[in-house]
C-alpha cells in the first residue's frame, strides 16, 4: 500500500492512505526535522512522473528531471529524502547522491532555469517552500496534498515540468508560479 505524505505547513507532517481522507500519523506539535527526513518519492501531478536525476547521474551539476520510463523498475536517483531547516524551508536532498537541489544559478534564480544537485551546503540557494495549492482560499481545482515547490529566493517561480511531448522524461525548471498540474507535486513515503 503506498502512503501519501502531505506537508501540511511549515512545521507539519501527516501521512494519509492515497486516496482517502486520514487521520494524521505524527501530531503537528510532534514533528521535527528527524520526523520529516523520511525518504520519499516525488511525483508530478502532470500525469505521474517521478522526480529524478538526468541519468540517474551521481556527479554534482546533473539535472532535475520528470523522469516517465521504468515504472517498474524505478531508478535509484528518485527516492529523496526531505528536511526542514529551523526557518521553515524545506531541503530536498537525493538519497542516492547525497546531493542537494538547488537552482543552476542558486543566488539568482529566475524563469526558465534549469534545477540541478549540487553537494549540500545549507546555503539559501538550497532551500524549498512548499505550497499547499488545496487551501480553501485557492480556486485552482487543486486536490489536499498538491504542492508547488518554489526556491526561497524566488517564491514566484516554481519547479515545473517542461517538456510535455517527450514520453519518457522531460527536464524540471523554474517557471511562473500558479497551480497548474505541471507545477503541483505529491510525495508518497519510499
Amino acid at each position: 500500500m503506498f502512503l501519501r505524505k502531505s506537508i501540511l505547513t511549515a512545521t507539519a507532517v501527516s501521512f494519509t492512505v492515497a486516496g482517502a481522507v486520514g487521520q494524521p500519523a505524527i501530531a503537528a506539535s510532534r514533528v521535527s526535522q528527524a520526523d520529516t527526513a523520511t525518504p520519499v518519492r516525488i511525483v508530478s501531478d502532470s500525469g505521474g512522473q517521478r522526480m529524478s536525476i538526468y541519468d540517474a547521474s551521481m556527479s554534482p551539476g546533473a539535472q532535475l528531471v520528470a523522469d516517465a520510463s521504468n515504472v517498474w523498475y524505478p531508478r535509484k536517483t528518485e527516492v529523496w529524502v526531505i528536511s526542514q531547516d529551523p526557518n521553515g524551508y524545506f531541503v530536498i536532498k537525493n538519497n542516492a547522491s547525497g546531493q542537494c537541489l538547488e537552482p543552476a544559478d542558486p543566488n539568482a534564480p529566475a524563469i526558465g532555469m534549469n534545477i540541478v544537485q549540487q553537494p549540500c551546503n545549507s546555503s539559501l540557494g538550497q532551500q524549498w517552500k512548499f505550497s499547499d495549492y488545496a487551501a480553501p482560499s485557492k480556486n485552482s481545482g487543486a486536490r489536499s496534498g498538491e504542492y508547488t515547490i518554489t526556491p526561497r529566493r524566488n517564491l514566484n517561480t516554481a519547479l515545473t515540468v517542461n517538456d510535455w511531448g517527450n514520453t519518457n522524461w522531460s527536464y524540471i525548471v523554474l517557471d511562473h508560479s500558479y497551480a497548474a498540474s505541471n507545477r503541483l507535486w505529491m510525495f508518497y513515503n519510499e
